[in-house]
């Protein structure tokens, strides 16, 4: 069920941060690295993903 939810996310690069940290089980700092990106943009990422999969399951 979570991944049907995960494919609604809008953002690719949103998709990609949760995978990775939630179901690869890396850090944020990893995440970064791998991405190109800074960490503080993966954890904005991260959140903002939370959010929004929070309000599909309860809508």
């Amino acid at each position: 069920m979570l991944q049907h939810y995960m494919n609604q996310l809008p953002s690719k690069i949103g998709k990609k941060v949760i995978y990775e940290i939630y179901i690869n089980d890396k850090t944020e700092a990893q995440v970064a690295q791998e991405l190109h990106i800074s960490q503080q943009v993966v954890n904005k990422w991260k959140r903002k993903m939370i959010r929004e999969l929070s309000r599909k399951i309860t809508s």
